[in-house]
């Protein structure tokens, strides 16, 4: 309905600080973070040292779908040589689905999550959460081939350069040896008898 859900954390100014760490950060965006490490190294306020190199990226869309793919060499350097992969998918119905795939070996923590724009309430449910918004009413289910640990977080947002709105960011986390692979649906809510809200 037009209504932003996912955002970025944006820029709220070009200190040398803790908030100008946290604008770029991996953990900051709506993607996977592999052993509390960026996937590329961003040091100052500007620098990157160590970069992520794309891999096979495609996107299709016809009048009502969209599918896009890609991945990166971010987490290469690490032990089991780890690599995200991401497909996103609207179905004709208007289900988002995301499935990340972290490919390697070893044993790793790895996280992830997607940082709402504000005016978005939040309810916990079995396997994710209900999200309101208006007359906007969305379920996010997630699973993944390990166990997860969901948690919601209380996260900054700077819509514009020097302001900052609270905002909350949908967490996942688990460890456990790779490969990995976390789905993710956003749909239209249908209130179920299995959903219970966590207090």
């Amino acid at each position: 309905r037009g209504q932003r859900l996912f955002v970025d954390p944006g820029c709220h100014s070009y200190d040398n600080n803790e908030r100008r760490r946290y604008d770029r950060a991996t953990d900051s965006h709506n993607t996977v973070c592999v052993d509390g490490v960026d996937s590329s190294e961003v040091w100052h306020i500007f620098r990157v040292g160590r970069r992520a190199r794309p891999l096979s990226t495609v996107a299709e869309f016809t009048p009502q779908t969209m599918h896009a793919a890609g991945g990166h060499d971010g987490y290469q350097f690490l032990p089991g040589k780890p690599r995200h992969r991401r497909t996103v998918d609207i179905d004709a119905d208007a289900t988002l689905r995301i499935a990340d795939v972290i490919e390697g070996g070893r044993r790793h923590t790895v996280s992830g999550g997607y940082l709402l724009e504000p005016c978005w309430q939040v309810e916990s449910i079995q396997n994710g959460w209900r999200l309101r918004s208006g007359s906007a009413d969305l379920t996010i289910r997630i699973r993944g081939s390990i166990p997860l640990v969901l948690t919601t977080e209380s996260r900054p947002v700077h819509p514009h350069f020097g302001v900052v709105t609270e905002s909350q960011r949908l967490c996942w986390h688990c460890a456990g040896e790779l490969p990995l692979r976390v789905d993710t649906e956003v749909s239209a809510s249908i209130t179920s008898p299995g959903d219970r809200t966590a207090r």
